[in-house]
């Protein structure tokens, strides 16, 4: 995101200068705000996608209740 781009939302960079600074940002006003979240930072993922999904069965694997 860049001043002038379709994209760009006016005060967003005071939220970090970066696309992780501005999720910790977010982060931590979630938090703020009394919610539970779970935030993973996977190294190397960049934009690849199907790199997270370890990550994102964890989290879903934590979310089933397998105590029948």
């Amino acid at each position: 995101m860049n001043p002038g781009e379709s994209t760009w939302m006016d005060g967003v960079e005071k939220t970090g200068n970066t696309r992780i600074e501005r999720l910790r940002t977010l982060e931590a006003n979630f938090r703020s705000h009394g919610l539970d979240i779970t935030f993973d930072l996977v190294d190397g993922a960049a934009h690849s996608g199907s790199l997270i999904m370890p990550a994102v069965e964890r989290w879903l694997g934590g979310l089933i209740d397998t105590s029948d």
